[in-house]
């Protein structure tokens, strides 16, 4: 299980990402180990706000984001 929880990845910053940046596609890479959000949820995070600062080499976490709205009404 500690081998599996290190060869895991996850969304990590790739550069200092300020309080209430909207995330971009350039911002964030994925790196061993996981300790953050799945790779499989980078669309999702993509333009998402952070709570809280991130400096670069931070995990991603779900906790820290404002997840952009998403409106299944807007072709009517």
């Amino acid at each position: 299980e500690e081998l599996r929880e290190v060869a895991r990845r996850c969304l990590t910053a790739l550069r200092d990402i300020a309080a209430g940046v909207e995330i971009q596609p350039d911002d964030i890479g994925v790196f061993r180990p996981a300790t953050g959000m799945a790779p499989a949820k980078r669309d999702l995070v993509i333009g998402s706000k952070l709570k809280e600062p991130v400096q670069s080499g931070d995990p991603i976490i779900e906790s820290n984001l404002v997840f952009k709205e998403t409106r299944k009404d807007a072709t009517l």
